[in-house]
């Protein structure tokens, strides 16, 4: 008995067939009627003519749902017709009851094999759709081996996409986690690189520069309710003297103190910054009067505090110079700091420790 059975994939290849020269190839027989009809969905029973057998062969086939595969079990037709002739006479029933017979035999293999088959299609589906959770059933040990393999295969195949899948979820997150770590040390060191352009070092008041910036911006955007400003320009008097006595980090002590004060006489919306040396500098939004009054009581201040250094006291004055500015007539930064300057060498001039105004 030359009878056996054949698989092909859903484009016409060999997957099983008792010729191993065909399965190493995956040999294309695409164009055998009836794997045309298999491929076209159909089950039922047909004749062809086959290479392999070199003979005409009689077949039951049957498509497989969903995957679109096709499993067909041909018998060559020389023992059909053979059996038929012997037995023409005498056993013509038997014959055709032989003959029904393999052919209910035929596509109960063809349900035996496309059964399991069918379980693992379902099984995928599930899978696909659950977003590859969980894995394929067994398949039953009473199917074909070729089955039981190809479910192992599958079933190795999803779990390694699984892990696959997971070990992606880490490195993305384990990314995520440096790319916000490195963001948060951007952020911070831009952050700090700002603060040190703006600020002075030894004083931590704003820089010149900053200072200088600013005032230029506040006046170009001043609002209508506030129409004048105050520049107070101020020197500490004798300063080199305090360096030369006490030393250089005595005089750093004076700097920082003289820091302290002027942020506590200042307002929220004034800026006050170390102008360069022993000069400090300030613009205060306020009319001319109180702009007096505040240079006024931090002249006084600083005369009535002395700052102790290596048990010793260290009596400091100042020199400050003031200039009020209408903001209606027209505002030049630069004009501002040299009316201050020079009214703080006038006060330098007339013996230091007082506040001297120059404004119109």
């Amino acid at each position: 008995v030359k009878g056996h059975s054949a698989f092909v994939d859903h484009t016409g290849h060999v997957i099983a067939h008792p010729n191993a020269e065909w399965m190493r190839e995956i040999r294309d027989i695409s164009d055998w009627p009836i794997v045309q009809a298999m491929l076209a969905g159909n089950t039922g029973v047909t004749s062809f003519y086959s290479p392999f057998m070199q003979g005409n062969m009689v077949a039951g086939y049957a498509a497989v749902p969903d995957v679109g595969w096709g499993v067909m079990v041909p018998q060559p037709e020389a023992e059909i017709a053979a059996r038929v002739h012997s037995l023409m006479l005498s056993h013509l029933v038997w014959a055709i009851a032989g003959l029904l017979l393999a052919i209910v035999l035929a596509i109960l293999l063809a349900r035996w094999i496309i059964g399991p088959l069918d379980q693992l299609a379902r099984a995928g589906r599930q899978l696909m759709h659950g977003g590859l959770q969980g894995n394929l059933p067994a398949v039953r040990s009473d199917a074909p081996q070729e089955v039981r393999e190809l479910g192992t295969v599958m079933r190795a195949l999803i779990a390694g996409l699984q892990g696959s899948r997971d070990e992606i979820s880490k490195l993305n997150e384990s990314l995520q986690k440096r790319v916000d770590e490195a963001t948060r040390q951007l952020r911070d060191s831009n952050h700090k690189l700002e603060k040190l352009a703006r600020r002075d070092s030894l004083t931590e008041l704003a820089n010149r520069r900053h200072f200088e910036t600013s005032l230029a911006k506040a006046l170009s955007r001043r609002s209508g309710d506030v129409n004048e400003v105050c520049i107070m320009l101020l020197d500490i008097d004798h300063f080199k003297q305090i360096n030369d006595v006490y030393g250089h980090a005595a005089g750093d002590a004076v700097l920082n103190h003289i820091a302290r004060v002027l942020e506590q006489g200042m307002r929220a919306q004034d800026l006050v910054a170390r102008y360069g040396g022993d000069e400090f500098v300030a613009y205060m939004r306020c009319t001319h009067e109180v702009g007096m009054q505040r240079a006024r009581e931090i002249r006084n201040a600083i005369d009535q505090y002395a700052v102790s250094w290596n048990s010793r006291n260290i009596h400091i004055t100042v020199s400050i110079g003031l200039y009020y500015q209408d903001l209606q007539e027209g505002v030049d930064v630069n004009a501002l700091l040299d009316n201050a300057d020079n009214a703080m060498y006038k006060a330098k001039r007339q013996g230091r420790n007082r506040v001297v105004d120059i404004s119109h």
